[in-house]
């Protein structure tokens, strides 16, 4: 599954602003969940399948809002990975 650079909808709560929109992968934070002060960020599908794939209770999701226009905002969020349309798809 490409995970990187894929775009899909930002479901969740935690970033009001989001919701409902599109959003691009930009990157993993793999095991930020679980240890905040060391992580590891992933940015691109070789790197998230060498670290054992992505983990939903211990990864945050970097994205970035897609404009009406289709421009990507350089401004990026962090989300859950339940929080993104493309994994509820899995």
């Amino acid at each position: 599954m490409k995970i990187i650079g894929t775009t899909t909808r930002y479901l969740g709560i935690d970033h009001p602003y989001l919701t409902g929109k599109k959003v691009i992968i930009v990157a993993i934070h793999h095991g930020a969940l679980i240890h905040p002060d060391d992580y590891t960020i992933l940015r691109c599908d070789e790197d998230i399948s060498a670290a054992g794939g992505l983990d939903t209770d211990a990864d945050i999701v970097e994205v970035a809002p897609v404009h009406a226009d289709r421009r990507v905002s350089w401004v990026t969020s962090d989300a859950r990975v339940e929080d993104l349309e493309l994994f509820k798809e899995v």
